[in-house]
């Protein structure tokens, strides 16, 4: 025996073909194509073939009707039975074996298929409840009915396989037709996101410019004396607020110790706005002396000093209570003095801040509020872009392997797609 003999030959391995993405088309539509055409020639030579035997149905029919199945020799008892029997095959062949209309596309694959299932259903129908009585006045025919239908329904389900194998096949083409297109989308959504990210990538550098050049000139103007002046009285308004607050506390101080002479009087007074003045001056002593006018503040404090030294009032120590109040009149003035020099000058201040306000401050500061804003969103639309653009370019391997899969699932061959990724 020489050395090798007897071995099996190798398979050999699949040719694969190698082509770009977008040669599978035109594959893709040649192949079904040929495939449809080859599908509908054979559904259309299962019709032909099926219209003979509808042919060879309707020739039973005629012959029944000739054939008077020796009526006389039947029973009597099933006469009647047999009679509406044949009538009833009768009516099912007329109306069902009529033949079907050439197919020459998809749509008539489906209609074929439907209508032979209806009448089948039907003619069965007759046949499955007649099988006896047909058996008595038709015997000889029914032998062959019953193997017409069978061929016929044989023809049918093949016809209903040639129509799923021809709709698979559409499918199939459009997932590789479809595909390639929405390849094509995705390369120029990637492309336009390309565009949309230099443009806003300079609009980036362009909004930090913006935000850099507005700092520099709010630096430079908060060096000016223009600013330094609005600051200055700024400034001088929180000293003169601070000064107003001390001055308050020193004159609710003040009226603290008359505050029982005062609660007392509030009690006894009957003049009205004398009341309405105690007890503005009760709740805040500052604001009534500084809206109201100094002899009326002086009237209500005699009034006090009257009705304390009377007994009219209650007090513990009425010689200490008539010092307060006393001490509290000769401070009326001062007080007066004080709050009318430090409105004066907060309204003063008021003024210069507000001739001296700095609005290129304000505009520059306005600037840079917007400018970050806007440079947030810049932010946000270039992460929006990045990842838009990295699905997109993960989804197109994904695509391309289902065009892939389709292409040798409707060719039987192998392929090597080939594509350069973006």
């Amino acid at each position: 025996m020489v050395f090798g003999w007897g071995r099996k030959k190798p398979p050999e391995a699949p040719q694969v073909h190698a082509i770009q993405l977008d040669e599978a088309i035109e594959i893709v539509k040649k192949t079904h194509r040929m495939r449809a055409e080859r599908t509908i020639t054979e559904a259309g030579n299962l019709v032909h073939r099926t219209n003979t035997l509808i042919r060879e149905l309707v020739q039973i029919r005629k012959d029944l009707e000739k054939d008077d199945l020796k009526e006389e020799e039947i029973d009597a008892r099933v006469k009647p039975l047999v009679i509406k029997g044949k009538k009833m095959l009768m009516d099912a062949l007329r109306m069902n074996a009529v033949e079907i209309k050439p197919i020459h596309n998809y749509e008539d694959m489906v209609r074929a298929n439907e209508e032979l299932e209806h009448r089948l259903k039907r003619m069965g129908n007759i046949l499955g409840k007649q099988t006896r009585i047909i058996h008595i006045f038709a015997e000889k025919y029914a032998i062959r009915l019953k193997q017409i239908l069978e061929e016929v329904e044989e023809n049918r389900k093949q016809v209903l396989s040639a129509t799923t194998w021809h709709k698979n096949d559409t499918e199939l083409a459009e997932t590789v037709t479809g595909g390639i297109e929405d390849v094509h989308n995705m390369e120029a959504l990637i492309k336009d996101n390309e565009q949309k990210l230099s443009n806003s990538e300079q609009e980036r550098i362009d909004i930090e410019s913006g935000i850099e050049s507005a700092q520099s000139n709010i630096i430079q103007f908060k060096e000016s004396s223009e600013y330094n002046d609005w600051l200055t009285h700024r400034n001088s308004l929180e000293q003169y607020k601070r000064n107003r607050l001390e001055l308050k506390t020193d004159i609710s101080t003040q009226f603290t110790k008359i505050s029982r002479p005062l609660g007392r009087y509030s009690r006894i007074s009957a003049d009205k706005e004398q009341s309405a003045l105690l007890k503005k001056m009760i709740d805040d002593p500052y604001d009534t002396i500084r809206s109201a006018e100094g002899k009326s503040v002086f009237t209500l404090l005699e009034g006090v000093r009257k009705a304390t030294s009377s007994g009219s009032i209650s007090v513990k120590d009425v010689g200490k209570a008539l010092d307060a109040i006393t001490q509290t009149q000769e401070a009326v003035s001062q007080f007066i003095e004080k709050i009318n020099d430090i409105e004066t000058e907060i309204q003063k201040t008021i003024k210069a801040i507000d001739e001296t306000k700095p609005t290129k401050l304000y505009l520059l500061e306005e600037e840079v509020h917007n400018l970050e804003e806007t440079q947030e969103l810049t932010h946000k639309k270039i992460k929006d872009i990045h990842s838009s653009t990295e699905k997109t370019k993960k989804t197109i391997p994904l695509e391309i392997k289902k065009i892939h899969n389709a292409l040798e699932a409707i060719t039987g061959t192998r392929y090597d797609i080939k594509y350069t990724t973006l």
